[in-house]
């Protein structure tokens, strides 16, 4: 396309859906070292359109993305490379649905670059390739 000649890292990456809301979280890509993250509210009930509510800037690589959620609250979290060292090492941010606000590094998987993906329970974070974040990130309701 015309706009992927011009910008070719450009793009939707990933989309995960909310269980706890009606919210679906967007990561696209703006170049290749970073991207950002749309929380999108779906709830067209009433006539009413859905709607971006928050665009989070990822200042470093975003690989990743996937919701930890307990029965009260929720989280999106961010599997990232950082930029300023490139290593082998995929960190962890976290993104507040009800803010926007991003909290970058709050867990790595030492193992590597994630091949195959993260996902996260009320327990914790669980890496591909076997890795576990601890100790596990749990959710307070």
């Amino acid at each position: 396309s015309p706009i992927r000649a011009t910008t070719p890292y450009e793009g939707l990456y990933q989309l995960v859906a909310s269980n706890l809301s009606s919210t679906v979280f967007a990561l696209s890509m703006s170049n290749s070292t970073d991207g950002k993250v749309l929380i999108i509210n779906t709830n067209t009930s009433n006539g009413v359109k859905m709607g971006i509510t928050y665009t989070t800037p990822i200042t470093d690589l975003p690989i990743g993305i996937t919701p930890q959620e307990s029965a009260a609250s929720s989280r999106l979290l961010v599997a990232y490379i950082a930029t300023d060292t490139m290593d082998a090492v995929t960190h962890i941010g976290a993104i507040d649905p009800t803010t926007g606000d991003y909290t970058p590094n709050i867990g790595a998987c030492q193992t590597g670059i994630l091949a195959g993906g993260f996902i996260a329970t009320s327990n914790g974070v669980y890496c591909a390739m076997g890795s576990v974040i601890t100790p596990p990130l749990v959710l307070q309701p």
